[in-house]
Protein backbone atom coordinates (compact mmCIF):
# COMPACT_ATOMS: atom_id res chain seq x y z
CA UNK A 1 0.00 0.00 0.00
CA UNK A 2 3.19 2.45 0.42
CA UNK A 3 3.37 2.94 -3.65
CA UNK A 4 -0.49 4.21 -3.88
CA UNK A 5 -0.09 6.61 -1.23
CA UNK A 6 2.83 8.00 -2.29
CA UNK A 7 0.84 8.52 -5.71
CA UNK A 8 -1.61 10.37 -4.16
CA UNK A 9 0.73 12.01 -2.30
CA UNK A 10 2.31 13.55 -5.52
CA UNK A 11 -0.90 13.87 -7.41
CA UNK A 12 -2.10 16.23 -4.65
CA UNK A 13 1.51 18.70 -5.60
CA UNK A 14 -0.11 18.99 -9.15
CA UNK A 15 -1.32 22.13 -10.23
CA UNK A 16 -2.10 23.72 -12.69
CA UNK A 17 0.87 26.02 -12.99
CA UNK A 18 2.81 23.17 -13.19
CA UNK A 19 2.57 22.24 -17.01
CA UNK A 20 5.83 21.82 -18.11
CA UNK A 21 9.01 20.26 -17.36
CA UNK A 22 10.96 22.36 -19.46
CA UNK A 23 9.69 25.91 -17.88
CA UNK A 24 10.06 24.35 -14.37
CA UNK A 25 13.47 23.76 -15.08
CA UNK A 26 14.20 27.26 -16.79
CA UNK A 27 12.93 28.42 -13.86
CA UNK A 28 15.69 26.76 -11.89
CA UNK A 29 18.44 27.15 -14.04
CA UNK A 30 17.24 31.18 -13.86
CA UNK A 31 17.54 30.95 -10.35
CA UNK A 32 21.43 29.16 -9.85
CA UNK A 33 22.81 31.76 -12.28
CA UNK A 34 21.58 34.39 -10.31
CA UNK A 35 22.83 32.44 -7.45
CA UNK A 36 26.39 31.83 -8.29
CA UNK A 37 26.88 35.39 -9.64
CA UNK A 38 25.93 37.10 -6.42
CA UNK A 39 28.94 35.15 -4.60
CA UNK A 40 30.96 35.65 -7.89
CA UNK A 41 30.62 39.50 -8.18
CA UNK A 42 31.00 40.26 -4.34
CA UNK A 43 34.07 38.82 -4.57
CA UNK A 44 35.45 41.83 -5.98
CA UNK A 45 33.70 44.11 -3.37
CA UNK A 46 34.31 42.15 -0.26
CA UNK A 47 37.25 39.89 -1.09
CA UNK A 48 40.59 40.07 -1.32
CA UNK A 49 41.60 43.15 -3.66
CA UNK A 50 44.00 42.99 -6.95
CA UNK A 51 47.34 44.96 -5.51
CA UNK A 52 49.17 45.64 -8.69
CA UNK A 53 52.64 47.77 -8.68
CA UNK A 54 54.00 50.10 -10.91
CA UNK A 55 57.01 51.44 -10.54
CA UNK A 56 58.11 55.25 -11.59
CA UNK A 57 54.59 56.34 -12.69
CA UNK A 58 52.21 58.88 -10.82
CA UNK A 59 48.96 56.65 -11.25
CA UNK A 60 46.93 56.37 -8.55
CA UNK A 61 46.96 52.59 -6.96
CA UNK A 62 42.76 52.41 -7.25
CA UNK A 63 43.23 52.92 -11.34
CA UNK A 64 46.06 51.08 -11.36
CA UNK A 65 44.18 48.09 -9.65
CA UNK A 66 40.74 48.48 -11.59
CA UNK A 67 42.76 48.47 -15.13
CA UNK A 68 44.65 45.50 -13.72
CA UNK A 69 41.29 43.57 -13.10
CA UNK A 70 39.82 44.39 -16.46
CA UNK A 71 42.89 43.56 -18.38
CA UNK A 72 44.67 41.36 -16.57
CA UNK A 73 48.31 41.65 -14.94
CA UNK A 74 51.94 40.46 -15.97
CA UNK A 75 55.08 39.78 -14.35
CA UNK A 76 58.15 41.42 -15.19
CA UNK A 77 61.39 39.86 -13.40
CA UNK A 78 63.56 43.73 -13.76
CA UNK A 79 66.79 43.60 -11.73
CA UNK A 80 67.49 40.31 -13.04
CA UNK A 81 71.20 39.20 -14.06
CA UNK A 82 69.54 37.48 -17.03
CA UNK A 83 67.64 39.90 -18.95
CA UNK A 84 65.69 37.40 -21.71
CA UNK A 85 62.83 35.65 -18.99
CA UNK A 86 59.46 34.93 -19.91
CA UNK A 87 56.79 37.69 -19.10
CA UNK A 88 53.89 35.83 -16.87
CA UNK A 89 50.81 36.91 -17.55
CA UNK A 90 47.90 36.67 -15.09
CA UNK A 91 44.32 36.89 -16.18
CA UNK A 92 41.85 36.54 -13.85
CA UNK A 93 37.91 36.01 -13.95
CA UNK A 94 36.58 38.98 -14.03
CA UNK A 95 34.28 38.30 -16.44
CA UNK A 96 32.42 35.36 -14.85
CA UNK A 97 29.97 36.96 -12.97
CA UNK A 98 28.81 39.37 -15.93
CA UNK A 99 28.43 36.19 -18.14
CA UNK A 100 26.54 34.56 -15.65
CA UNK A 101 24.24 37.47 -15.13
CA UNK A 102 24.11 37.79 -19.26
CA UNK A 103 22.86 33.97 -19.58
CA UNK A 104 20.63 34.21 -16.62
CA UNK A 105 18.61 37.27 -18.74
CA UNK A 106 18.69 35.28 -21.52
CA UNK A 107 17.13 32.31 -20.11
CA UNK A 108 14.70 34.76 -17.94
CA UNK A 109 13.59 37.41 -20.56
CA UNK A 110 12.03 34.93 -23.20
CA UNK A 111 10.34 33.32 -20.25
CA UNK A 112 8.24 36.42 -19.08
CA UNK A 113 7.23 37.62 -22.99
CA UNK A 114 6.06 33.78 -23.11
CA UNK A 115 4.08 33.76 -19.79
CA UNK A 116 2.72 37.74 -20.50
CA UNK A 117 1.55 36.72 -24.09
CA UNK A 118 0.24 33.70 -23.18
CA UNK A 119 -1.75 35.18 -20.59
CA UNK A 120 -3.02 37.97 -22.78
CA UNK A 121 -4.20 35.15 -25.23
CA UNK A 122 -5.79 33.45 -22.36
CA UNK A 123 -7.18 36.54 -21.72
CA UNK A 124 -8.63 37.44 -25.31
CA UNK A 125 -9.61 34.01 -25.77
CA UNK A 126 -12.17 33.89 -22.62
CA UNK A 127 -13.64 37.24 -23.94
CA UNK A 128 -14.05 35.88 -27.16
CA UNK A 129 -16.16 32.67 -26.04
CA UNK A 130 -17.67 33.63 -23.08
CA UNK A 131 -20.12 36.79 -23.59
CA UNK A 132 -21.55 37.25 -19.69
CA UNK A 133 -24.68 38.86 -21.60
CA UNK A 134 -25.64 36.07 -23.72
CA UNK A 135 -25.13 33.30 -20.94
CA UNK A 136 -27.78 35.30 -18.19
CA UNK A 137 -30.08 35.37 -21.02
CA UNK A 138 -29.42 31.83 -21.56
CA UNK A 139 -30.02 31.02 -17.73
CA UNK A 140 -33.04 33.27 -17.65
CA UNK A 141 -35.22 32.02 -20.45
CA UNK A 142 -34.58 28.66 -20.29
CA UNK A 143 -34.26 25.59 -17.65
CA UNK A 144 -31.08 24.18 -16.31
CA UNK A 145 -30.75 21.15 -18.42
CA UNK A 146 -31.26 23.27 -21.66
CA UNK A 147 -29.39 26.14 -20.35
CA UNK A 148 -25.95 24.56 -20.73
CA UNK A 149 -26.75 24.62 -24.70
CA UNK A 150 -26.25 27.79 -24.69
CA UNK A 151 -22.53 27.51 -24.27
CA UNK A 152 -22.13 25.34 -27.26
CA UNK A 153 -18.60 23.58 -27.19
CA UNK A 154 -17.42 26.40 -24.87
CA UNK A 155 -19.20 24.54 -21.59
CA UNK A 156 -17.61 23.38 -18.51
Amino acid sequence: MLPLTLLKWKSRDVSPKSHSFLIDFNQIHVRNLFLFVLPSAFRQYFGENIHCQLDGHKVSQSFLDTKCFINGTLTNFSGVENPILPVLYHDYYQWVSIVLLLQALSFHLPFRLYSKTLHSYVQELIIQKVDPLNTIECFRSLPPLKAMACFGNYGP
